[in-house]
């Protein structure tokens, strides 16, 4: 187990030598987001689903393969399983995403998104963890929140739920494990929202595994 000063400086290297790509890939999962819920067409959805299938896999690949190894079993492979899933679901186009009808929900998913792509990050500022220490811009915590949330405003997961459950197992283990070890074990109380993000994925999940349609 590394320390909680090797861990911090670990994303402090990453973050510093990757700052330009990591603001890119922020931007285009926005740009691709808010276009997909304005526009809800296959071709907005294949590029949603790629730009997510890209960040999980530069999470997996870059941040735990070279540069947090300690966490590379934890962490590098439930984000390359979920990379491969969304880039899977690039050809099958089974997974479609509608925001509630209800106001209340729709707003809070909306928030959550907010929060997951923007707020975490200034959080951790507030919290001291400002830049280029500690979790920003699509780190595999804030990342985890965004799509378990986008995961949850799947509207049917019929003749498709072992494909779905597959895309939670690699997002409630990196959920549950961060959101435990982070806080506890190097003192990153922010991700006790990552945990609490994992409980509410689960709960989605199995309600829509018993559901009929």
């Amino acid at each position: 187990m590394i320390t909680s000063e090797q861990w911090l400086n670990t994303f402090k290297e990453y973050n510093t030598d990757y700052l330009p790509v990591l603001i890119l890939k922020w931007l285009v999962l926005i740009i691709v987001l808010v276009l997909y819920f304005v526009k809800q067409n296959k071709s907005t959805g294949i590029f949603l689903k790629l730009s997510l299938a890209f960040a999980f896999f530069w999470n997996g690949v870059v941040f735990f393969f070279s540069y947090m190894k300690s966490s590379l079993f934890i962490g590098g492979i439930p984000m390359l399983l979920v990379s491969t899933l969304f880039v899977i679901d690039i050809f099958r186009h089974k997974l479609e995403f509608k925001l509630s009808d209800v106001k209340w929900k729709r707003n809070l998913t909306l928030f959550m998104f907010i929060y997951a792509t923007v707020l975490y990050t200034f959080a951790g500022w507030l919290l001291g963890y400002r830049y280029p220490g500690g979790p920003i811009l699509l780190a595999p915590c804030p990342l985890t929140i965004f799509t378990i949330v986008l995961m949850s405003q799947v509207e049917s997961i019929k003749n498709n739920r072992l494909f779905y459950l597959l895309h939670f197992v690699g997002l409630l283990w990196w959920s549950f494990a961060s959101g435990i070890t982070a806080p506890l074990a190097f003192g990153f109380y922010l991700d006790f929202t990552l945990l609490a993000t994992g409980i509410f994925g689960l709960i989605v999940l199995i309600k829509k595994m018993i559901q009929k349609n």
